[in-house]
């Protein structure tokens, strides 16, 4: 989504190719390791994007088409070549970018194609996000963004708004219904880049003069305590509302170019570098997987964590899952917890059972795919035997999808994908 545009792919028919996994396994002392590759079923090697459907399969752009993998099979879907950005609305419509061909929207069955001649500002698009009132929010290379209500499309661009740039790599709609934008500097076009901030109403800028670490924006995050983490060319800034805090390979960060973050169930904050592969910052310590742990790459396009646990990165040279010593098989929860989750897909209810003398549960959590904190229950009764909890997220109004429902203990942290129905 964020590299240099590479050569121009001609358009191809839809397309449905399957193949078996007969990916690489390996293990080290930090996880486990799988690489994929063309050999395996991606469509390319060179991915750019990855994404988690509500169905818990994973969508990769790549340089010739969407890949989908359902944990066993890979599908290639091939509306056009080159895809670059990749989500699904709540509608439950897969929405992706692809290079030069606009904005193709799948709703399980048709493509529909949004180009310059029902609205789109230009044909690059390298960003797609939903907000909070459904509108669709798409970057276009040199124009600015673009806003679709359902009916139209509505361009906002530096001339006319508030932009801190025409050259919008990144889009982040938080939980405050903000719109984050970040920009590339252009100084030949009197461009400043940043980050900007629209609220509905205003738009505000900041830039290196107002603390951020540089003015070349590839990356936008909210974490779970909804600080918005930019990732740059020249490092990550971390901005609570008031105060920016820069983060380089000074302070540990593998590499300063921060093309993806995340924030993992134990608020531990990832960093997928563009040449040093992927930094974990856990507050105070850093870390990084290479390819020396079993990193494909260690130039990393895009990274997710699954609502398993498991994190994948994308690179140009196929893509890595990643399983942390700490996150269990679902075999393994089994023998290990004693506990189950129903109804899942659920309504509004979620009983949870389990065996208090097997494991010694502290904390229930639930988080949407983005990592952002929904629910929690301290559970302090130290009753053995059986134990039955029921669980009424009605209030939370959570739309259809998937969760991650995360038990802490006090020897590990248990991940448990939920469906809402």
């Amino acid at each position: 989504m964020t590299r240099n545009l590479l050569n121009k792919q001609s358009a191809y028919g839809t397309a449905l190719f399957i193949n078996i996994c007969l990916a690489v396994n390996t293990t080290y002392s930090q996880g486990i390791w799988v690489n994929y590759t063309q050999a395996d079923g991606l469509a390319s090697n060179d991915v750019r994007e990855i994404f988690e459907d509500h169905s818990g399969n994973i969508w990769f752009g790549t340089l010739d088409g969407a890949s989908v993998f359902d944990g066993s099979n890979w599908q290639t879907q091939r509306p056009g070549s080159f895809v670059e950005a990749i989500t699904q609305v709540s509608s439950g419509d897969i929405w992706l970018s692809v290079d030069n061909e606009g904005i193709y929207v799948f709703d399980g069955t048709n493509w529909t194609n949004y180009t310059m001649a029902n609205g789109l500002s230009g044909m690059d698009v390298l960003d797609i996000v939903e907000d909070q009132q459904g509108n669709i929010w798409a970057s276009n290379w040199g124009r600015g963004v673009d806003r679709y209500d359902g009916t139209q499309w509505q361009n906002f661009n530096r001339a006319t708004y508030g932009l801190g740039g025409d050259i919008v790599n990144a889009v982040l709609a938080d939980r405050n219904n903000n719109l984050w934008f970040g920009c590339q500097s252009d100084p030949w076009f009197g461009e400043p880049g940043g980050v900007t901030r629209y609220d509905g109403t205003n738009w505000a800028n900041y830039t290196t003069a107002d603390g951020l670490i540089d003015d070349n924006v590839i990356s936008l995050y909210e974490d779970h305590s909804g600080n918005i983490w930019v990732g740059t060319f020249g490092g990550v800034s971390k901005f609570d509302g008031t105060n920016w805090t820069n983060y380089n390979t000074a302070n540990g960060l593998a590499n300063n170019s921060v093309f993806a973050i995340t924030q993992d169930t134990k608020g531990q904050m990832w960093f997928a570098t563009y040449g040093g592969g992927v930094s974990v910052f856990d507050g105070t310590n850093w870390k990084s997987f290479t390819t020396a742990d079993g990193l494909i790459s260690n130039s990393v396009d895009d990274m997710i964590e699954d609502s398993q646990g498991n994190f994948w990165f994308a690179t140009p040279d196929g893509v890595s899952k990643y399983t942390r010593p700490d996150i269990s098989t679902d075999e393994e929860r089994v023998s290990l917890s004693g506990f189950e989750v129903y109804p899942n897909p659920f309504t509004q209810h979620i009983i949870i059972t389990f065996n208090r003398s097997s494991v010694r549960l502290m904390e229930f959590k639930i988080v949407d795919l983005t990592g952002r904190e929904l629910y929690s229950l301290a559970f302090d009764d130290q009753t053995d035997g059986k134990q039955l909890l029921e669980l009424d997220l009605t209030a939370l109004h959570l739309p259809k999808g998937n969760y991650i429902m995360t038990l802490t203990t006090d020897e590990k942290v248990i991940t448990q994908k939920i469906i809402k129905d």
